[in-house]
C-alpha cells in the first residue's frame, strides 16, 4: 500500500454478524471480514469493532492514522447528529452513546447511521441506484427494511424514525399480531419470518405440500421459493401473497414520494427475477399511472456490500465536510 492513500472503515452491524471492510477513496473495497455479533453489550461490541479495524488495517499493512473515519450502520433508531442508538431491537440495545465510545476506543473520526440508511446510501453512490436523485431501498429478509432518498438527501424524520416502511399497514383487520404491537404490518405478511410462519402452519395442518419432504419444518425462505418453482401451491400461495402485500405498500409508497427507482435488496431478493415479477404486478395494479410508468424496480447491486460501502462513504463524506469547515 502507499503511504499517501487514504482510507475508511464501513461496519455493518447485525444481529448475528457484524460485517467490515476498509474501503479506498474511489469506492473499492481493499479488504474485508465478517464475525459473530458479541451478545455481550455495546461495550463488547465496540471492542470488536476496534478489533476489526485493526485486524483488517494489518492485513493489507494499512497505518491507523491512513483510516480518515470509520462509518457504522447499525440496525433501530439513530441519530447520526447526537450519534447516540436511542433503541435497537435487534441487539438489545437502549440510549447508546455509540460515537462517542468509539471515538474513544479508535482515535479516528466516527459517523453511525441507521443500516438501512447506510445502504441505500451504498447503492445511491456505487449501485444500482447511481445517477439518480430520488430512489428507494427495500431490504427483505428476516424483516422488512427501507431507506429513503429524496433530492439526494437521506430521509431521516423528526426523530430518526423515517423508513419503518415494514410496519405499514396492509391488513389492518384480519392481520397478525407485529413485534410493534400493531396488527396487520408488512412484516407479518412480506418478511422472510411471516412466510416462513406460514409454512410450518400448513404443514402443521396436515396439508400436501413439497415443504414436508425438502425440510420437515418449512424453516428456510429458500425451501418456501424452491418449492414455488417448483409448482407446489401451498408455497405458491405463500409468495404470491407476499409479494402482493409488498406491491400493494411499494405502490402506496411510490404515490408518496414519486422515487425515479425502487432497489429490492436483502436476503429474499436472491430468488430474482421470479419473485420481482411477482411483486411489480401488484406495484403495477394500484401505483398511479405516472408513477407506475416512471418508477423502475430493480435489484440491488452490492449485495451484502451495500451497508459497509454506505458507511465508508458517509465517513468519507463527512470527514471532507469537517475539513472543508475546519478551513474556513
Amino acid at each position: 500500500m502507499k503511504g499517501g492513500h487514504r482510507y475508511y472503515v464501513g461496519v455493518d452491524i447485525g444481529g448475528t454478524d457484524i460485517k467490515a471492510a476498509i474501503v479506498d477513496e474511489t469506492g473499492q473495497i481493499v479488504v474485508r471480514t465478517e464475525i459473530p455479533t458479541s451478545l455481550e453489550g455495546a461495550s463488547a461490541v465496540c471492542e470488536q469493532m476496534l478489533w476489526l479495524m485493526e485486524t483488517l488495517a494489518e492485513r493489507c499493512s494499512i497505518r491507523r492514522e491512513q483510516i480518515e473515519g470509520i462509518g457504522i450502520g447499525v440496525p433501530g433508531y439513530v441519530d447520526p447528529v447526537q450519534g447516540v442508538v436511542h433503541e435497537s431491537p435487534n441487539l438489545g440495545w437502549k440510549s447508546v452513546p455509540l460515537l462517542d465510545m468509539l471515538r474513544r476506543l479508535t482515535g479516528r473520526p466516527v459517523w453511525i447511521e441507521n443500516d438501512a440508511n447506510a445502504a441505500v446510501l451504498g447503492e445511491y453512490w456505487l449501485g444500482a441506484g447511481a445517477g439518480v436523485s430520488d430512489l428507494v431501498m427495500i431490504t427483505l429478509g428476516t424483516g422488512v427494511g427501507c431507506g429513503i432518498i429524496a433530492d439526494g438527501k437521506v430521509i431521516r424524520g423528526a426523530d430518526g424514525f423515517a423508513g419503518e416502511f415494514g410496519h405499514t399497514k396492509v391488513e389492518t383487520k384480519t392481520g397478525n399480531l407485529c413485534v410493534c404491537g400493531k396488527r396487520g404490518c408488512l412484516e407479518t405478511t412480506s418478511s422472510g419470518l411471516a412466510m416462513v410462519r406460514k409454512a410450518r402452519e400448513a404443514i402443521q395442518r396436515g396439508e400436501q405440500t413439497l415443504l414436508t419432504e425438502m425440510s420437515g419444518k418449512g424453516e428456510t425462505v429458500k425451501d418456501i421459493f424452491d418449492a414455488a418453482k417448483r409448482g407446489d401451491p401451498i408455497a405458491s400461495s405463500i409468495v404470491r401473497e407476499a409479494a402482493f402485500y409488498l406491491g400493494v405498500a411499494m405502490a402506496n409508497l411510490a404515490n408518496l414520494l414519486n422515487p425515479r427507482k425502487m432497489i429490492i435488496g436483502g436476503g429474499i431478493s436472491a430468488a430474482g427475477t421470479f419473485y420481482l415479477s411477482l411483486i411489480e404486478q401488484s406495484f403495477q395494479q394500484f401505483a398511479l399511472d405516472v408513477v407506475r410508468r416512471n418508477t423502475a424496480i430493480v435489484p440491488a447491486q452490492l449485495g451484502n456490500d451495500a451497508g459497509v460501502l454506505g458507511s465508508a462513504m458517509a465517513a468519507k463524506r463527512s470527514t471532507a465536510l469537517n475539513n472543508e469547515i475546519q478551513e474556513v
